[in-house]
């Protein structure tokens, strides 16, 4: 018979903890006689894994379902529940359990083991996660158990420690109890007008909490979690374990240690006295500038809320964001430039896209709008523009350089891509690249998987120097326009489309920041050799002249990729034999 998904999921995990089929047994007491049960198990009609519970002594643990008696289990579904909150916002449910039951701690066999002995440990390990406990009991040894969620070492209804630990410690009585996190416990996630301190609060109330329902227990406490820099690759303590690079002897040694020295995969702060200030400042709840100094690849120039205020980076210091209309202007060098949204006058407004520019702005009509008070010291100040495109999530919005004690601060006139790849269907995109490429060069080779080069190349390493594509065709409604929009809702504000004026006039400024430069219905005489060479510059040279209107002029990086769509099959420009920097595609009906 065909492996189900769910099995195939339940064998990955299994392998995972350090278990097999056979090893994935636990003796336990089953009305007074021994019986042995899976460690985990499936469950097919809820496409989960089945973590069944055990008491500390080994007993199943029950739950009453009305007048009936049930084991009590909690599961992990195999693909998280999607369900909607109080807020009406979706949220993903990876575990649950039966509705109405307290919370407990999951006993993995080992220290179930070490209950029935009752021999003194030296240090009790608690970690979010029950797949997390079982795959460092079995694989490091340690003395460990699993709770669900960050709180969920605390019976609520009389604010003590749950059952099963409170058995465990005044049992075993160890040393040393470490509560152990993800490794991203100190991450945020910006978004506007959300206070981005609510998450590291949580994780900060939780350590307080737990440290304080410990101290009537005689041992020392701790906070540990996995080192930042495993944040993509292992988040947690299992991912850790299963990551082929870790040496997992260290890792146990600096788990036995308490990360003494210089600890390559945890990170350990003990909660003595006057833990509470030093812990706020660890998680970085003291201090807005250390706050952003730390979370500035997240926030980059945006307004943040935290502590309740309103704040954002002006170029050189944080300061409080009194007006947001002061986040609609910049200042770069001795110049102010205002951010506004441009439409197309040609399209129907509902059905297109704005593009975000930075028009030149007079201090003095900034003055008469907002009063000479202390609005122009809100206004963000850069020392010069950048072009610096970057598709990935290390892209800056500002960048910093230091060289020689002198500091410079760059705004990067290029835009973060708000759409980011994920696999899945792609019929009519397919359909369209296809369509696009399906001409063939000199040599008779089909120019698809160029195309798909082409676009891949553009997406991932926009920096390199790409042809300048020509799409060309005597027929009208091809797809030559709608290739570009396509690649306008891609790249966004990265990208502008053009027409014949905009782009042969003296004037760049709306253009020569962007990626991608489509110029729709292009035609090029013969006789302007002037703009065959300012094309061909798009093409190789390393800047481009910014020119507006009343501006000054200035110079940018130029990673312009050119795209000019013709009707004219046959002289939209003349292009010389041996040139190697234009790919002309015939774009059939």
């Amino acid at each position: 018979m065909p492996v189900s998904e769910l099995q195939t999921y339940f064998l990955k995990r299994l392998t995972e903890c350090g278990l097999d089929e056979k090893s994935n047994l636990r003796t336990v007491s089953f009305e007074g006689r021994p019986q042995d049960i899976p460690i985990i198990d499936v469950d097919e009609k809820n496409d989960a894994i089945v973590i069944p519970y055990v008491q500390p002594d080994g007993e199943i643990e029950y739950y009453l379902d009305g007048k009936k008696e049930r084991a009590f289990e909690r599961l992990r579904y195999r693909v998280p529940r999607v369900f909607t909150d109080k807020e009406g916002k979706a949220r993903a449910q990876k575990y649950s359990q039966p509705s109405g039951t307290e919370i407990l701690s999951y006993l993995p066999p080992a220290i179930v083991k070490r209950y029935k002995a009752g021999k003194k440990i030296k240090t009790l390990y608690i970690v979010e996660g029950e797949l997390k406990a079982l795959t460092a009991s079995v694989k490091l040894g340690i003395d460990i158990v699993g709770i669900g969620g960050i709180n969920n070492y605390r019976n609520k209804e009389n604010n003590k420690l749950e059952p099963f630990l409170i058995s465990i410690i005044d049992r075993l009585k160890p040393d040393n109890i470490v509560l152990f996190f993800d490794a991203d416990c100190l991450a945020i996630k910006y978004e506007q007008k959300k206070e981005l301190t609510t998450r590291l609060k949580a994780f900060y109330g939780a350590v307080c909490t737990f440290s304080e329902l410990v101290k009537p227990f005689e041992c020392d406490v701790y906070f540990a979690h996995v080192a930042e820099k495993f944040i993509e690759s292992a988040k947690g303590l299992d991912d850790l374990l299963n990551l082929p690079s870790i040496d997992s002897e260290d890792l146990k040694n600096e788990l036995i240690g308490l990360a003494v020295g210089k600890p390559k995969y945890i990170s350990v702060q003990p909660l003595r006295g006057g833990y509470a200030d030093r812990l706020a400042s660890y998680f970085h709840l003291k201090d807005v500038s250390d706050f952003y100094e730390h979370y500035k690849q997240e926030i980059q120039d945006n307004e943040f809320q935290y502590n309740g205020k309103s704040y954002y980076f002006d170029g050189s210091k944080i300061a409080s964001s009194l007006y947001l209309e002061a986040r609609q202007y910049l200042r770069i060098g001795c110049d102010y430039y205002k951010k506004i949204w441009k439409l197309n006058a040609h399209k129907n407004i509902e059905h297109q896209i704005p593009m975000q520019v930075l028009e030149k702005w007079n201090i003095g009509e900034i003055n008469r709008d907002f009063g000479k008070g202390n609005f122009s010291a809100l206004i963000p100040k850069y020392d010069a523009f950048v072009n610096y495109p970057d598709n990935t999530d290390n892209y800056k919005r500002i960048i910093e350089l230091e060289h020689n004690q002198i500091k410079s601060v760059y705004y990067n006139r290029y835009n973060k891509i708000v759409i980011q790849p994920a696999p899945g269907k792609w019929q009519t995109i397919e359909h369209l690249l296809k369509h696009i490429f399906s001409s063939n060069n000199t040599a008779g080779e089909n120019l698809y998987q160029f195309g798909l080069d082409y676009l891949q190349l553009s997406f991932t390493t926009p920096k390199q120097r790409l042809p300048v594509l020509c799409c060309v065709s005597s027929e009208r409604n091809t797809g030559k326009t709608k290739f570009l929009e396509f690649l306008k809702l891609i790249f966004g504000e990265n990208m502008a489309i053009l027409d014949n004026e905009r782009f042969t006039g003296k004037f760049t400024s709306h253009f020569s920041d962007k990626l991608f430069v489509g110029l729709d219905e292009g035609f090029i005489p013969i006789e302007q050799k002037i703009m065959k060479e300012r094309i061909k510059n798009f093409a190789t040279g390393a800047t481009l002249w910014c020119e507006g209107k009343g501006k000054e002029s200035f110079e940018l990086d130029n990673f312009a990729h050119l795209i000019m769509c013709s009707n004219d099959e046959t002289n939209f420009m003349q292009i010389d034999d041996g040139e190697n920097r234009f790919a002309v595609l015939k774009i059939p009906v």
